[in-house]
């Protein structure tokens, strides 16, 4: 009986150190999508910006929830992006990461200053500054995980 339970137990353990996530990889990978989001923003590319939202995006902002397709945010964004340069785009302070115990969520809180010159208004320049929580949920597509 003691064989047995220290056999389980030992496999337990091994398990346990084969599934633990690789944190600095998972923080890797939402960081190449902030950076991505940046250069989307820089570039005015609404593709790029919408490419990797899932079918579960959700937009919170100013006291309205809702759940627009990804072709709505495209337009959205595309619409905004076409009505402004993008004089700066930047990190305040470095994003902060928070993860499930198994890496399979993740929570990035963001802060931003943002500067643009309005076409439509004699390149009026507008600066803004912004914070926000994104969540990400980790997918497995084919085999592979995709954030």
């Amino acid at each position: 009986m003691k064989i047995v339970f220290l056999t389980i137990f030992a496999l337990l353990i091994l398990q346990s150190c084969q599934n633990k996530p690789n944190f600095e990889q998972e923080k890797q990978a939402i960081m190449t999508l902030h950076n991505k989001q940046q250069k989307a923003h820089l570039e005015k590319d609404a593709f790029l910006l919408m490419g990797d939202s899932g079918p579960d995006f959700i937009e919170i902002n100013r006291g309205a929830i809702k759940k627009p397709s990804k072709e709505e945010s495209i337009k959205k964004f595309q619409s905004y992006f076409d009505a402004v340069e993008f004089v700066k785009w930047d990190d305040i302070s470095a994003p902060i990461f928070s993860f499930s115990d198994d890496a399979t969520m993740a929570t990035t809180v963001v802060n931003k200053i943002v500067i643009t010159k309005q076409k439509n208004e004699n390149n009026r320049l507008d600066t803004a500054y912004y914070a926000w929580l994104a969540v990400s949920r980790k997918r497995m597509d084919n085999g592979n995980s995709k954030q």
